[in-house]
C-alpha cells in the first residue's frame, strides 16, 4: 500500500499519509495533493453519474484506488493489491477519522489540513497491526535499493510471503508477480520438506535472471535481462547488496 487520502465532501484534501516513505518520490512523479483530491472527486462523481451505482475502486496503470464514502468524508486508499482486508482498513480509518474530528467536520467554516495531522499517530499503528509488516525494516531496505543500480525488484514479507513493494522499470523482465510468488512458495515448500532453509538463490530463465536474497523479515527478488553484460552487472550488484543487507541497520541474512 502506498497512501491514504481523506477528502471532504466538497473535494478538499484534509488528510494524506504515505505509508512507504519519501523514498517513493524518487521513483514516481509527484502529484500536487490538492490537484489529486480534485481529480479523485471529479472521477468519483463522473463514474457515479454514468454507472448509477456506488464506485468502490478505480484501477489505473497497475494501481488500485479503493474508495469509501463516509458520512462526512471520502477515503481513498492507493495500493497495488486488491485485498479485502485493505477495504476493511479503509472503512475503519475513515470511521475513526470522522469520530475524532466530527466537530471540525460539522461546524468549522474553514478546514485546515494541519488540524488533522495528528491522525497519523493513530492510523500508522492501525496499518502496522493490519498488515503485520516490519515497516521500519522495509524503509531501510528501500533506501538500500535506492542506492544500488538494481531497478527491477520485488520485496516480499518473509513471514507470510506476501509481495509488499514492486519496482519493475524494464518491461523485458516484467514477470507477473503471482508467478514469482509461486516460485518462492514452491522453493519454501521444498525447503520445509527437506528440513532445510535458503538465504540466496539464482534462477536463469531463457530471457530473465531471477536472483533472491532473504533476510529474517523480507525477501528481495531482483530481475535482470539475460544478456551477458547484464548478467555480469547483476552479479556484482547482488554481491554488493548482500554486503549492505548485513549492515547493523538490517537483520543479518540467514546463513546455512
Amino acid at each position: 500500500m502506498f497512501s491514504l487520502d481523506i477528502i471532504s465532501k466538497s473535494g478538499l484534501l484534509i488528510f494524506s499519509h504515505n505509508f512507504i516513505a519519501d523514498w517513493c518520490k524518487d521513483h514516481f512523479e509527484a502529484v500536487d495533493a490538492d490537484l489529486k483530491a480534485g481529480l479523485f472527486t471529479a472521477s468519483i462523481n463522473a463514474l457515479r453519474e454514468t454507472q448509477k451505482e456506488t464506485v468502490t475502486s478505480i484501477h489505473h496503470e497497475g494501481y488500485i484506488m479503493l474508495l469509501y464514502e463516509g458520512h462526512l468524508t471520502r477515503g481513498i486508499l492507493t495500493t497495488n493489491d486488491d485485498d479485502p482486508k485493505l477495504t476493511n482498513f479503509l472503512k475503519k480509518a475513515v470511521s475513526k477519522f470522522e469520530f475524532m474530528f466530527s466537530f471540525e467536520l460539522d461546524f468549522s467554516p474553514i478546514l485546515n489540513r494541519s488540524d488533522f495531522a495528528c491522525f497519523r499517530d493513530l492510523v500508522v499503528p492501525m496499518y502496522n497491526e493490519m498488515m503485520g509488516v516490519d515497516i521500519e525494516g522495509l524503509r531501510k531496505i528501500l533506501d538500500i535499493m535506492n542506492r544500488s543500480r538494481i531497478t527491477n525488484f520485488i520485496i516480499y514479507e518473509t513471514k507470510y510471503l506476501k509481495p509488499i513493494f514492486t519496482s519493475i522499470v524494464d518491461p523485458r523482465v516484467n514477470i507477473p508477480v503471482h508467478s514469482v510468488t509461486k516460485i518462492l512458495r514452491e522453493i519454501e515448500c521444498l525447503c520445509v520438506s527437506q528440513c532445510k532453509s535458503v538465504s540466496q538463490f539464482e534462477i536463469d530463465f531463457q530471457d530473465v535472471i531471477l536472483n533472491s536474497l532473504r533476510t529474517e523479515t523480507h525477501w528481495i527478488v531482483c530481475l535482470s535481462n539475460t544478456k551477458p553484460n547484464n548478467k555480469s552487472n547483476l552479479s556484482v550488484e547482488i554481491s554488493e547488496l548482500k554486503i549492505f543487507l548485513k549492515s547493523p541497520l538490517i537483520v543479518p541474512i540467514e546463513q546455512y
